[in-house]
Formats: C-alpha cells, structure tokens, sequence
C-alpha cells in the first residue's frame, strides 16, 4: 500500500534524487512557499521559492514494492524520520492539507496574500508553520504534527477494534 514518508537528505543533491525517485516510481513532494517582493527597479515583482523544509522530502510508495533501504542507498539520501524506533508514515490529509495551504492567490500589485480552504485544525497547524520565519522551527513544528497524528492515529486505531 503507498503511503508517505518523510525523508532526510542532503539539500545540495534534491534533484538528483528526485530523478531517481521518478525511476522507481515513487512520488515526490517537496513543498515551497513563494514569495513576492516589490522591485525598486521596476514594477513587477521579484518571485522567490522557498523551501519549506530544506533537507527534507516527502515520498509516496509501496515498502512492499521499492523497499526503504533501496532509497537510502542513493547518494544524498540519510533517513526515513521514525518515532518509537518506527518510520513514520505521513496521513495522506496532511499532505492533501498542506498543498492546499500553500495554493497562494495573489493581486495584481503582490500586496496581499490568501490562503483558500483552511478548514481542519491540521490545515490551521499547517498554515502557522508556513508562515514561520525559521527554518528550525517549521522542522520542530512538522515533527510535532506528526508525531500528534501518529499519536490521534493509534488512538482511533484502537477506538475502532
């Protein structure tokens, strides 16, 4: 079954493994928050990426089919994030969330930004570390949504049988 992962790499080598991932048939989400600034110079404004995660990839496949050690053997790639001594799945909805959040809708003059259907506490969550200025906190922050939705998960798990 695919699910998400989170995995740590070296920031300098991020396309080469997306290449490699795309061999293998695994899907990338490397997510990106744009940026416009007025231009003294002139009156379009300057468009900036960036990454919200730097070092950081979220990858979409089937441990049955491409096993985790095959994508850990490539150049650059480290580790799949793990709690408990576990390698953490990420629910579908929070990523489904966070490209949500991060579909911006701009004016004309780059003054105003708006984020579009932030309805569920995840989405808020989501929303807060976006917008967080420090590359650090976001990563702190993403480890303790996660580890909640780990945590809410096994809970409604057990609910459930």
């Amino acid at each position: 079954m695919r699910e998400w992962y989170l995995l740590a790499h070296n920031s300098k080598l991020t396309q080469s493994l997306v290449t490699e991932m795309a061999r293998l048939d695994v899907e990338v989400f490397c997510p990106v928050r744009i940026s416009l600034r007025k231009r003294p110079d002139r009156p379009s404004p300057q468009r900036r990426e960036l990454v919200l995660f730097p070092g950081y990839l979220f990858l979409k496949f089937d441990p049955e089919e491409v096993h985790t050690s095959v994508i850990t053997g490539f150049s650059g790639a480290h580790r799949f994030i793990a709690f408990a001594n576990k390698i953490a799945t990420v629910p579908e909805a929070v990523i489904d969330d966070l490209r949500v959040a991060l579909r911006l809708q701009t004016n004309r003059t780059a003054s105003v930004v708006e984020y579009q259907n932030l309805s569920s506490e995840t989405a808020k969550a989501l929303h807060l570390i976006i917008e967080m200025q420090s590359e650090q906190q976001r990563k702190v922050a993403l480890y303790s949504l996660l580890e909640q939705q780990r945590i809410y998960g096994a809970r409604s798990t057990l609910r459930d049988s």
